[in-house]
């Protein structure tokens, strides 16, 4: 790699494309190569790999498109994996978004946590998603969470995962100041299992410290 770096600068074109011939562990290195000889094409190439790469690779990539420029066609890109197959991949997008705070982001976010609620997420991802939806847009955010704790209607009747969707939202409000959001983690408690019940006393400690 370190040789490929040095001699490589008049053959990033032929770099890129070997990408595409390659296995994984040498397409993610290859990629790194492109990255360290052409600053600029390298996040595009990666761009362009990114979604249906290998999980090494997607990662590699993740790292390059990280240090690039960031437009609306990364945020795209970055929403699209948050239905990744790895989750390390999509904790890594997730960040990626997150931490660029753009509100049309928000229902990427929301959406992925919603439609996947009855199936088994794990409790990590189901508070970076919680967690995730209040930096990118707190107020949306409390109503949203206030909406899964208390479905009213046809979304009562509808709403998968509830349990997911509580624990999200005791997790998104444990993040929010004021009295209404301690009061709605302590009405989720009432009713909940015993990990969920753990999950809220946890959560009340954290919002104590806001």
């Amino acid at each position: 790699r370190s040789l490929l770096v040095e001699t490589g600068a008049p053959h990033v074109e032929l770099l890129s494309q070997a990408i595409h011939d390659s296995e994984p562990p040498v397409a993610a290195d290859l990629l790194q190569v492109v990255a360290s000889v052409d600053p600029e094409q390298g996040p595009k190439v990666a761009l362009e790999l990114v979604v249906e790469a290998d999980v090494e690779v997607q990662l590699q990539a993740l790292a390059i498109i990280e240090h690039g420029t960031y437009d609306q066609q990364v945020g795209q890109r970055l929403a699209q994996l948050l239905d990744a197959g790895s989750i390390e991949v999509r904790l890594r997008a997730l960040r990626m978004l997150e931490s660029h705070k753009e509100r049309w982001a928000f229902h990427a976010v929301a959406s992925r946590l919603q439609r996947n609620a009855n199936r088994d997420l794990q409790p990590r991802e189901i508070d970076a998603l919680a967690t995730a939806m209040v930096r990118i847009w707190d107020e949306r955010a409390f109503h949203t969470f206030l909406g899964w704790i208390k479905p009213r209607g046809l979304l009562k009747r509808v709403l998968l995962g509830q349990a997911t969707l509580k624990r999200a939202s005791v997790t998104g409000l444990s993040f929010i100041p004021g009295e209404q959001a301690e009061e709605y983690i302590r009405l989720v408690a009432k009713t909940a299992s015993d990990d969920l019940h753990a999950h809220c006393m946890q959560c009340l400690v954290r919002h104590r410290r806001l």
